[in-house]
């Protein structure tokens, strides 16, 4: 969690890490990857919120995280 106040952005499964680097406090941008649960439900809109078309796994292209991570304005 201290780390996270410190990094430029971050990637994650949805997890209480995209909690604590997306809060107001540390207002981070970042992407969170997504399996069973759904980022409307449970995510930030400030976020890229990549979907994984297996509900039961995140299993996400690689490449296009990288795509969406070079995107990102720190």
């Amino acid at each position: 969690m201290i780390l996270s106040k410190y990094c430029d952005f971050f990637i994650t499964i949805d997890s209480a890490l995209q909690h604590m680097c997306s809060n107001q406090s540390f207002n981070k941008k970042g992407i969170v990857l997504w399996g069973s649960t759904l980022p409307n439900a449970f995510g930030y809109k400030t976020n890229v919120n990549l979907q994984s078309p297996y509900p039961s796994c995140v299993e996400i292209d690689p490449n296009v995280i990288i795509d969406e991570a070079l995107k990102i304005n720190i």
